[in-house]
């Protein structure tokens, strides 16, 4: 009489591999890729990227860019220039963003300046005045609906922004 082996338990499928969707801010090329992979190249421009994210800590003033996530914690300020892949102000912010993917505010954040993105959400008491272009991110957007030389119109709060 055969026994199964101890310690042998119903067979699993494999688990698919963790991706995470990569902007490219060169070209605005979007692809997926490993995330675990310290180092990508752009499929499309061959630009060399390094995934990873950045919290600001304290007050920062210039250019950022960041293939990731950009995080701004309450109490903390940035202002400048940015490009990432995904955006959280819980902060202020002043400038100019442009972001692969989503844009999140938060109830207590102030956002001044310009915004281009994939898609905007903001919690109801968020403060935003800015220019923002919203939608799909396939190519970069044209530097002129970054430019901040007219007043930005004030929107008010709601649950979600798409275009």
């Amino acid at each position: 009489m055969l026994r199964p082996a101890l310690g042998q338990g119903p067979l699993l499928p494999p688990q698919p591999p963790a991706v995470r969707r990569v902007w490219c801010p060169d070209c605005g090329h979007v692809f997926h890729a490993s995330a675990k992979a310290l180092s990508l190249r752009c499929p499309r421009c061959t630009h060399a990227l390094a995934p990873s994210d950045y919290q600001v800590t304290g007050s920062l003033r210039g250019d950022l860019t960041v293939i990731g996530r950009v995080d701004i914690p309450s109490q903390m300020r940035m202002q400048g220039r940015l490009i990432c892949g995904e955006f959280t102000n819980q902060g202020q912010f002043i400038g100019q963003a442009r972001v692969g993917g989503p844009v999140e505010l938060t109830a207590e954040s102030q956002t001044r300046g310009a915004i281009a993105c994939h898609s905007l959400r903001m919690a109801p008491g968020a403060k935003l005045r800015a220019k923002a272009a919203i939608g799909s991110m396939d190519e970069p957007p044209p530097r002129a609906s970054l430019s901040m030389g007219s007043r930005p119109r004030a929107i008010g709060p709601s649950e979600d922004y798409h275009a």
